[in-house]
């Protein structure tokens, strides 16, 4: 079971409420502290506070911050320590650290890591500042986040670095939840944060099972030509020779129109290189194949292995405009196939990125109905609590 400790609140109106939830109810604080069980959990804030931004770190201790950071303005780069895989807390092994400024020991242990002209961009954002701002490095990342349309936030955690909740060994976990009240895009290369809030988990039990590889029966007809093989080549550079070359990027199978990203993303193993070669050549993201499907339908679909880089290939699909809400010839869209394939967390990555929850299937139904027809009970639960239909405590 791992126990979360959250920082008492003090009261003030514009500290935002963290919550925890699992297991189809917001995890009861009890003697101060939350019980949850192993498997992927998620974090809700209040809406109206900013973007959220994590620090991470499994170091000893509950402090992961020193001194109180509320009431000042804190910077922090952008770029820096940053994770880049979807639902997942990038862990470190050390604390959290925080500077006074451009400080002597912060220069001596950053000043190489930040470089020369993000350190001196510090001065145009310290001008605008009134007072000295402390400085927080440490890994960090700007979590998959679906916010609902209450302004709420909810950050699904399924995985730890690329090692899922329910088989981490941490021995205890620290967020560290920082909120950037302004859109970073226009202050680049720091962000400004306010918090944080504090929330500690610490976990013992046994570990859970692997998931097996899901195996789906309606196989993709890409064959075995070696530009096919080069989609499954780890060494994507491979693919990239043969685009430049004059391969195009837009090739159909002639039985079911499979395209090249399809087969790319569709298969047992997913190679994110590969798919961001494609896109790059000018691949059509939203091509159809015969049955009206995209390669997002495939990618969520989620036949083969379920590792990290399938999701990064379904994050990248969707950063780089994918329609999540393009129904196939049945009807569809991509959420339903992620609820058939029992995948929750591509179910998370679609509705962060614009997947519409109340959206209907040929038949009519919603995705909460298909879920509980399933008996998808994580994917019911997650809808939920997208609809804030979570239970009381």
């Amino acid at each position: 079971m791992a126990v979360l400790v959250a920082t008492a609140r003090t009261g003030a109106a514009e500290q935002p409420l963290v919550e925890i939830m699992q297991a189809g109810q917001i995890v009861p604080v009890v003697d101060g502290v939350h019980v949850l069980q192993r498997g992927p959990f998620v974090v809700k804030v209040a809406g109206g506070v900013g973007a959220m931004s994590v620090f991470t770190s499994a170091a000893s201790g509950a402090a992961i911050v020193s001194g109180d950071l509320r009431g000042r303005h804190v910077l922090a780069p952008i770029g820096t320590g940053m994770a880049v895989l979807p639902l997942s807390l990038h862990v470190h092994d050390k604390p959290i650290e925080r500077y006074d400024g451009l400080s002597v020991p912060m220069l001596e242990r950053w000043g190489a890591v930040l470089g020369p002209d993000l350190v001196g961009a510090y001065g145009a954002e310290r001008g605008r500042l009134d007072g000295e701002p402390a400085v927080v490095l440490s890994g960090r990342q700007y979590s998959t986040v679906i916010r609902r349309a209450d302004d709420a936030q909810l950050m699904p955690v399924f995985s730890l670095g690329e090692t899922p909740v329910g088989r981490a060994e941490f021995g205890m976990l620290s967020l560290a939840i920082f909120f950037d009240p302004v859109p970073s895009p226009g202050r680049l290369p720091w962000t400004r944060l306010s918090g944080p809030e504090v929330v500690v988990a610490r976990f013992s039990g046994p570990l859970s099972t692997r998931r097996p590889p899901a195996v789906d029966g309606r196989p993709l007809d890409c064959g075995t030509s070696g530009v096919v093989r080069a989609l499954q080549d780890p060494h994507w550079q491979r693919l990239e020779r043969l685009l430049r070359d004059g391969l195009d990027p837009n090739l159909k199978s002639a039985k079911g129109g499979s395209t090249l990203l399809m087969c790319a993303v569709g298969g047992v193993t997913v190679q994110p290189g590969v798919v961001g070669a494609l896109l790059d050549a000018g691949a059509a993201i939203d091509a159809r194949a015969a049955a009206g499907e995209t390669a997002l339908h495939w990618a969520v679909r989620g036949a083969g292995q379920r590792d990290m880089a399938r999701l990064i290939a379904i994050d990248l699909l969707l950063r780089r405009g994918a329609g999540p809400n393009i129904r196939d010839a049945v009807g569809d869209a991509p959420l339903f196939v992620a609820i058939e394939a029992d995948y929750p967390e591509a179910v998370a990555l679609l509705l962060a990125h614009g997947a519409d929850p109340k959206q209907t299937d040929g038949a009519g139904g919603t995705p909460q109905e298909r879920a509980l027809r399933l008996a998808r009970s994580s994917i019911a639960w997650l809808l939920d609590i997208v609809a804030g239909a979570t239970p009381p405590p």
